[in-house]
């Protein structure tokens, strides 16, 4: 392998936890590498280009960051968008972690490439300095031997796998609700949106819509599935294009349609205003994220307009609705707003 050198930043913001990694991994071997990013890339593309001859791949379960990961300058970094890590086993697994980043996920992550780790290889996370008395309970069931570096206000804490995990957690989670009488019962996983609970807007939005006639409907930001599942047990001759931007809620939503016995859901992966579906869709529903600065809002909106077929109606819910009565009108006509439950219910008609 090439002599190593102390990597250099040339003025580009980087997250000091994909530094601090970057620094770390120079001194421990491996041919098949794995990754995360917490930033653009980073991480992946300076560990590519320093270990030319291993073989790198970064892991997103989302479509948008995955497309924000530039690898074609860099051929043996492979860019992987789906929802767990490969079936090979690996020998270095380097994994950033986020201050405020989803505490169950970066567990189930970790101890999904942890089980892939082939005996003697090292599993590596940075965060925070002031995490580390979390780090270290999170690597204890691993290995109790933990190293820990640090590199001024993050820390990089170390394992080596010497035996095969004796206790392997379950991080999914076995839901149900009731919709016209009819139990559905569903599985979330860690990463998937409403993880553990069923959301009280999609409930909002089912309450809402109590057709059972035929219809082609699209799901927009499908999460699991519980809205996709509740129109689809309605009426069997009922379409319903299940979208999101998310592989692990794509799974689970292809898995909720199978074990409920509903033919009638084709999921689609998706995070731009591209998405196109088979057929022009009656209904469209959504429950838009609050981050974002409305970017995705947006993108629904856009979407349901695209997709929709005239006279179709675009449903959404909301605690927000400000920025839905000022814009709406750009892309749908007729726009009501329906206070149910602590929620806003918007309606909007294409011309």
């Amino acid at each position: 392998m090439k002599k190593q050198t102390r990597p250099k930043f040339q003025g580009e913001w980087i997250p000091e936890t994909e530094k601090a990694l970057i620094r770390a991994s120079l001194e421990w071997p491996g041919q098949t590498i794995w990754t995360q990013t917490v930033g653009r890339g980073h991480l992946p593309q300076t560990v590519a280009r320093e270990r030319f001859d291993a073989t790198v791949a970064c892991l997103t379960i989302d479509s948008f960051y995955a497309s924000r990961i530039e690898t074609e300058k860099t051929p043996n970094l492979n860019a992987l968008c789906q929802a767990d890590w490969p079936e090979t086993p690996c020998d270095l697994v380097l994994l950033p972690l986020e201050e405020n980043g989803q505490k169950e996920l970066a567990r189930d992550i970790m101890q999904s490439a942890f089980m892939h780790l082939a005996i003697g290889g090292t599993l590596a996370i940075s965060l925070q300095a002031k995490a580390e008395p979390w780090a270290r309970e999170q690597l204890k069931p691993f290995n109790k031997s933990i190293r820990i570096k640090k590199y001024g206000r993050v820390l990089v804490a170390s394992v080596m796998k010497e035996e095969p995990l004796k206790r392997v957690r379950d991080f999914s989670c076995e839901l149900a609700f009731r919709d016209n009488d009819r139990l559905i019962k569903y599985s979330t996983r860690p990463g998937v949106f409403a993880h553990r609970k069923l959301d009280l807007g999609s409930r909002q939005l089912l309450n809402f819509w109590t057709s059972t006639e035929a219809l082609n409907a699209v799901d927009l930001g499908c999460g699991a599935g519980p809205v996709s599942l509740g129109l689809a047990a309605r009426n069997p001759q009922t379409q319903i294009f299940a979208v999101d931007s998310n592989t692990r809620a794509i799974q689970c939503t292809q898995e909720n349609a199978k074990r409920n016995g509903l033919a009638n859901i084709t999921t689609m992966l998706n995070h731009d205003e591209n998405l196109k579906v088979s057929r022009p869709a009656d209904l469209v529903m959504a429950n838009p994220p609050y981050f974002s600065n409305y970017r995705i809002a947006e993108v629904f909106c856009i979407n349901a307009q695209n997709n929709l077929k005239a006279g179709g109606k675009f449903v959404l819910v909301t605690k927000q609705f400000q920025w839905y009565t000022e814009n709406l009108p750009q892309w749908f006509s007729a726009v009501e707003i329906i206070e149910r439950g602590g929620y806003h219910i918007i309606v909007g008609t294409k011309n």
